[in-house]
């Protein structure tokens, strides 16, 4: 008995499998490699010699650096293996991949690296998770302080102090009009914002 021939098909080009990945971000270990990544930078900061070398955009680049950036891919690698990284001191996939992340993380091993080198301590450790486009989780840990802000997506904002002590914090409703106005902003990439900003509030009042 004999089979009929099947008809040849072209090959199917650029067929995908879509799904959503259920994971569970434990935020107090994303905290506490925040803080970790603080620690190897304030050893760097206290040192004697910072290791400052130039990256191909003529920024600063330091052994804080690359020992934060190492501290906090691995913990993030541990506890959530299948999210991407994305990071300042991490060459990136092209970003016709990375468009198409349903979740990754976006990381500043230390944020302020001009001012590291200034030793003014004014700089922070920052960690963010994306999903698609919407930031769902952010960390910032301020070294030379302790402290370390953190805010969920629908679960509010908190800082937690050097010690420990965790308390909620929220933005207050403010105009730039009102008297006595604090703006706060890089002292190393202003770009003249600051004085703008306060010829403008003198305008409108």
């Amino acid at each position: 008995m004999g089979s009929a021939a099947s008809t040849p098909v072209s090959k199917p080009q650029h067929i995908t499998v879509e799904f959503d990945i259920d994971c569970q971000v434990p935020v107090d270990k994303v905290v506490n490699i925040s803080e970790a990544a603080g620690k190897a930078i304030l050893a760097v900061y206290n040192s004697a010699d910072h290791h400052v070398e130039l990256k191909g955009d003529n920024s600063p680049l330091t052994l804080a650096d690359t020992e934060s950036n190492h501290i906090i891919c691995e913990g993030l690698q541990r506890i959530n293996p299948h999210i991407p990284i994305i990071s300042e001191e991490t060459r990136a996939m092209h970003y016709d991949i990375r468009k198409s992340y349903q979740y990754c993380w976006v990381v500043d091993p230390l944020d302020g690296t001009k001012e590291f080198i200034k030793r003014n301590g004014e700089f922070t450790v920052m960690i963010g998770l994306v999903q698609g486009t919407t930031p769902v989780l952010g960390v910032v840990h301020v070294p030379v302080s302790g402290k370390t802000y953190y805010a969920v997506k629908g679960k509010g904002a908190y800082v937690q102090d050097a010690d420990g002590n965790i308390k909620p914090i929220q933005c207050k409703e403010f105009s730039m009009t009102d008297s006595g106005l604090t703006i706060v902003g890089s002292a190393s990439h202003s770009g003249g914002q600051g004085e703008r900003h306060r010829a403008d509030s003198t305008t409108n009042t």
